[in-house]
């Protein structure tokens, strides 16, 4: 980002936190039409501002959001976690909110990277509750994992990634494999989780890994659309399954020895539910810079 757009995110952000300040009240923290937790991490941010302000942070994804249902309701985050401001209220109350749009960036006011892992440990630890239902399905995909193994978590994004859209990048097949190879050489026993939006790539790796791997049944790509459709039309599914099935996933991953990583929200949410896994990034240097607050992670 260059200066005078860090000027502009500045200044809306400096905006933002005065009338937050102002209002005390409940103000709804709205989506935008991009991934689960790209949404989920700019819904973090938000939470941070309302309560540095004395606010009532109020998540309100509505009908702009890729996970939207309509016969689930207006408000995309009750569809799977629990409310955070007791006094929401009904969905049509909701619209009816000042709200805002928080921007992707660092917290506000934070400066040191140091500190933001810590920050969104402790956002999630406090306000991001599933409700129980969904907590049930994820428990019964957590209780799959068996106890005694290695647990090596991999999640491979392909799809939009793969086209490098949004200056994302992926690494090859092989590339994952070789350092899969690695980490299990030295374990005598282990479960491979793996985290994909490729049928292909799931093929690839089930046959290589056979009984050692262990992913979900869950809505993947054939043909390279991307599974949410961001900037195509998506694969076509249920937009709460999909969402579902990549908070499943993130939950999977946390619980993992070690993770094996590009740049992703997905797997950012995960080592922020798990302060202590040990990650490897594939690209290096390259998945640093996307989210230096995560650090560099291990070698292989």
């Amino acid at each position: 980002m260059n200066g005078f757009k860090q000027h502009l995110v500045k200044l809306r952000r400096d905006i933002i936190f005065r009338i937050l300040i102002a209002r005390r009240g409940p103000v709804a923290i709205t989506a935008g039409r991009c991934g689960f937790f790209g949404n989920l991490f700019m819904t973090l941010n938000g939470i941070h501002m309302c309560m540095k302000a004395g606010a009532k942070p109020v998540p309100f994804w509505d009908s702009r959001c890729l996970y939207f249902d309509a016969g689930l309701g207006g408000n995309v985050w009750d569809y799977y976690f629990e409310p955070i401001t007791l006094t929401e209220g009904t969905d049509s109350k909701l619209s009816l909110l000042w709200g805002f749009k928080p921007d992707s960036g660092l917290p506000h006011n934070v400066t040191s990277e140091h500190d933001v892992r810590n920050i969104y440990c402790e956002i999630i630890r406090k306000h991001v509750v599933l409700k129980p239902s969904i907590r049930q399905t994820v428990d019964l995909e957590l209780n799959r994992i068996p106890g005694e193994n290695y647990v090596v978590g991999v999640h491979i994004r392909q799809t939009d990634a793969a086209r490098g859209l949004e200056n994302r990048f992926t690494a090859n097949l092989d590339t994952y494999t070789r350092l899969i190879d690695k980490v299990i050489s030295a374990q005598s026993r282990c479960t491979i989780l793996l985290a994909t939006d490729s049928q292909e790539v799931f093929a690839s790796i089930s046959k290589r890994y056979g009984k050692r791997l262990l992913a979900l049944e869950c809505i993947r790509s054939v043909d390279g659309t991307s599974v949410h459709g961001h900037y195509d039309a998506g694969v076509k599914g249920s937009p709460f399954q999909k969402g579902l099935d990549v908070i499943k996933d993130s939950y999977l991953l946390s619980k993992s020895d070690i993770l094996i990583r590009t740049h992703s929200q997905i797997t950012a949410f995960s080592l922020c539910l798990n302060r202590e896994l040990s990650f490897v990034n594939v690209l290096g240097k390259f998945d640093e810079a996307r989210l230096p607050w995560l650090g560099s992670g291990i070698s292989y």
